[in-house]
């Protein structure tokens, strides 16, 4: 069986329709990544290249109310 890592709620309510990714909700979040996903995730955090306009890494993950905090980066990072 495949280890989950990453078990989140996805919060629909706060993304308007139009966008393309949905955020995490933020009263639920277990994580239990490996080593190497922890280092990586903390590197994209450090070089904190989220755009006004274009959401984490220009991708448009994080183009919501909350997106520059984790409900934005954990979608990012895992989807």
């Amino acid at each position: 069986h495949p280890r989950i890592t990453a078990y989140f709620t996805r919060d629909y309510n706060m993304v308007a329709s139009n966008k393309p990714h949905v955020g995490v909700q933020g009263g639920f979040l277990i994580l239990t990544p490996a080593l190497t996903s922890f280092q990586t995730l903390s590197a994209v955090i450090r070089t904190g290249d989220f755009r006004k306009n274009g959401g984490w890494g220009g991708t448009e993950h994080g183009t919501f109310y909350g997106g520059m905090t984790f409900q934005g980066i954990i979608p990012y990072f895992y989807d």
